[in-house]
């Protein structure tokens, strides 16, 4: 298979395009709008294959596409996501090819299962994951605490760290906001076991027994957890407090349920690097959330946030307890929550860190 001579060779990125749900299709948007026009990228978008081709086949459609982009353009670097599971080993077959043909490759692993999913390995499958990982050029990760994980599975790779990117000047604090009596309360995410969102409840229970007044909207797509979720909340008897809000039809909505908020809450038992805490964050939310994955990369106990054990619905009621009956605590973290955010995780920081990684130069 020979290559076209191309001039300026083209930097592939492999994703779900706009207006793909998740994290991975957060980045790949943030990274459309900004390569879009730009002639040396091109996109294979992951979302846009037929729904009834079924899982086993879906791989082979992508690597037919993947084959074609090299046989018609002169690639310069691909830039994939990998989650745990099947798309890691997805992940190691791409590369291979990729390697094959002497392109470079970026893998930037974004799934908070992945440590679950690589300690249940067979020795072998683990030996075998290292060689196979050889293949990745640079494994990026989003945050510190996951490039240092990686390094102890991967000690031979190039690892680095790529800083998510949010829009903290459309996530921004309302001016003059009162206090919601009682507190609002907010979760943004899968109404699901690992997300915590069962311990959420219990530790509600314990505040509610205590007669601290609160009011919580649950806000994201259920899965067909609501039924069960609500009968929970009668057996602690807090579904009065409760509101489930679904999946909401706009980002302006999503903006105002934060805005709305006086306390965000995020309780989940494993995570890469959460986009709805970062946009809470930036949204000048003072929260709580748990010891996993990056969550402590954004969370500075005390400082600009709360954090506790996950799977622990007491210490999850404490964390909440505090701020709810600290005014001035709960505005100091706030204040600095939205810091945090402008200075960290803005776009053009991310930007600047992907066309690092890219080996692109500003005006070129």
């Amino acid at each position: 298979m020979m290559l076209q001579n191309n001039i300026k060779p083209k930097n592939v990125i492999i994703g779900p395009l706009p207006p793909g749900i998740g994290g991975i299709a957060t980045i790949t948007g943030l990274l459309h709008n900004e390569f879009k026009n730009d002639e040396t990228f091109t996109f294979i978008n992951t979302d846009k294959l037929p729904n009834k081709i079924s899982k086993i086949l879906r791989p082979f459609r992508f690597l037919k596409q993947i084959l074609l982009t090299i046989k018609r353009n002169k690639v310069g670097v691909v830039l994939m996501f990998s989650s745990a599971y099947n798309s890691f080993w997805e992940k190691c077959i791409w590369c291979y090819i990729f390697n094959f043909f002497g392109i470079k490759t970026v893998v930037l692993m974004v799934d908070g299962r992945f440590p679950t999913f690589y300690e249940q390995l067979p020795k072998f499958i683990k030996y075998l994951s290292k060689g196979l990982v050889k293949n990745f050029d640079i494994i990026a990760t989003q945050s510190p605490f996951w490039q240092s994980y990686y390094k102890t599975l991967f000690p031979n790779n190039n690892i680095q760290v790529i800083n998510p990117g949010i829009n903290t000047d459309y996530f921004i604090p309302i001016q003059q906001k009162k206090i919601n009596k009682p507190i609002q309360l907010l979760y943004v995410g899968w109404m699901i076991k690992n997300k915590g969102i069962y311990d959420l409840l219990e530790a509600l229970s314990i505040l509610s027994k205590k007669n601290i007044q609160y009011k919580l909207s649950i806000v994201g797509p259920d899965y067909g957890n609501k039924e069960t979720i609500k009968e929970n909340t009668i057996k602690l008897n807090i579904d009065s407090f409760i509101e489930f809000t679904g999946e909401l039809a706009s980002m302006d909505d999503l903006l105002k349920s934060y805005q709305n908020a006086d306390i965000f809450v995020f309780p989940s038992h494993y995570e890469g690097f959460p986009y709805a805490l970062m946009e809470a964050i930036s949204c000048g939310l003072p929260c709580v959330g748990t010891r996993v994955g990056g969550i402590p990369d954004i969370l500075n106990n005390g400082k600009n946030g709360i954090l506790v054990n996950a799977k622990n619905p007491t210490e999850l009621a404490e964390g909440i307890r505090t701020l709810i009956e600290n005014d001035q605590y709960r505005k100091e973290i706030g204040l600095l929550a939205r810091m945090h955010a402008m200075s960290n995780y803005s776009i053009s920081k991310s930007i600047k860190d992907f066309k690092k990684i890219l080996n692109i130069k500003d005006g070129v």
